[in-house]
């Protein structure tokens, strides 16, 4: 893809109204690629007691650009050992897909993921990796390993790359999995990224930023209605509940009752936490 041709590409991705309009039109862009299944995943609650391993350039280079990539072992990406890492609540997680139902529900739900060497590689580092999910070494002889094995032959997730993007608020981490279609292998994939990589990686982030500067998708359980809403940034403005219900029309005990379901959607035990975390979900 030219230059041209990404940059109105990138901007096609950008006329989503919304995170699933964003993704949505990431789906179709990266089909064209051959990634005809993603799942993406992201939370800004991200705690982790150890240092980001950011690999430089130079390194995620000769990693891609090695005819083995996808034989790539745990000893070549240093797999971290599990623990130091808190995702907090799974109801901040802000998950879309377009993998069957079956799948998703298995691999995400079920929490098979969390065997994933792909998904542990993406813990630890910073930028893109062939999948690992034929490398007998990297997946181990785990019960959950054979698990993870038979789910991925089962639905035909056989290549692909994993996205890990950086940021400057290390709270936020999010991971892209590009799943190719079933009939190509990884050395094809790799061929396939090494010819364009740039553009594939322009688009992923470009989709990537503004699904996190939109609201949450539909199906993110913390979502506030509309009200909720508006109660919320009227409260974070230091309003009362007295003057709220004066302002939009409503009893005090209804501005309180909103407020009140508003603090358990979100998780949170004050008024005060309400609004931060409304604000950092871009909910108000």
């Amino acid at each position: 893809m030219v230059l041209g041709s990404a940059s109105t590409a990138a901007l096609d991705i950008r006329a989503g109204r919304n995170a699933d309009e964003i993704f949505k039109n990431l789906t179709i862009k990266m089909a064209q690629y051959g990634f005809n299944r993603m799942i993406y995943g992201a939370t800004r609650f991200y705690r982790n007691a150890n240092t980001f391993k950011v690999t430089p350039p130079k390194a995620r280079s000769k990693i891609q650009d090695r005819p083995d990539a996808q034989k790539l072992t745990a000893k070549d990406q240093k797999f971290p050992k599990g623990d130091g890492y808190d995702f907090g609540n799974p109801d901040d997680f802000i998950v879309l897909h377009n993998h069957t139902n079956g799948y998703f529900e298995r691999y995400v739900t079920n929490k098979i993921f969390v065997s994933s060497p792909s998904f542990v590689w993406a813990l630890n580092n910073i930028g893109e990796h062939p999948f690992l999910y034929r490398d007998k070494e990297a997946l181990g002889n785990s019960k959950d390993a054979t698990v993870l094995h038979q789910l991925n032959e089962k639905y035909g997730v056989f290549a692909g790359y994993t996205i890990s993007f950086g940021s400057a608020d290390r709270r936020i981490r999010a991971i892209l999995s590009l799943c190719a279609t079933p009939d190509l292998n990884q050395n094809k994939v790799n061929e396939i990224w090494k010819e364009n990589r740039d553009d594939i990686m322009l688009l992923c982030s470009v989709a990537h930023d503004n699904i996190m500067l939109s609201p949450p998708p539909l199906s993110f359980p913390q979502k506030l209605t509309n009200k909720q809403r508006e109660v919320v940034l009227l409260a974070g403005y230091g309003k009362q509940s007295a003057d709220i219900a004066t302002e939009i029309g409503i009893s005090v005990k209804t501005v309180e009752k909103h407020l009140r379901d508003s603090r358990d959607r979100l998780g949170v035990k004050t008024t005060a936490q309400a609004v931060m975390k409304a604000t950092i979900l871009n909910q108000i």
